[in-house]
């Protein structure tokens, strides 16, 4: 059973992102992806989209696994050439960190947006 990553792994959706890039283009790989009981903001406990991630499970499911591994890639390059780090500051010293960048957004409904933004704008 594949549960949600996390960020040790580099990706929230790190078993999803898995899942996906072990797919062929235009498949229901994400089906074989389990929630594992918790909330996940893409797939219920169903293992169904959720509402407002269906076009981009739908996206998703055009791209090879071999595309969607690229992207990955990419992006984590992209983040070590610019330097995006983060510290972990120890005991036994402090530890640069590349700072973990998911390519699959977390996607809400336009109700939730707009309470997001409501308290945005109150908080200006």
């Amino acid at each position: 059973m594949l549960k949600r990553g996390c960020w040790l792994k580099g990706s929230l959706h790190g078993d999803f992102t898995q899942t996906m890039s072990s797919a062929k283009s235009g498949s229901n790989a994400w089906r074989q992806y389990k929630t594992g009981g918790g909330y996940d903001e893409l797939i219920n406990n169903n293992g169904n989209p959720r509402r407002p991630a269906k076009r981009l499970i739908n996206y998703l499911s055009s791209l090879s696994g071999e595309e969607l591994e690229t992207r990955r890639l990419m992006a984590e390059l992209t983040i070590k050439q610019m330097g995006v780090s983060f510290t972990v500051y120890t005991g036994e010293g402090n530890i640069d960190r590349a700072w973990p960048f998911d390519i699959i957004p977390r996607t809400i409904s336009s109700a939730q947006w707009k309470r997001a933004a409501k308290g945005l704008e109150q908080r200006l």
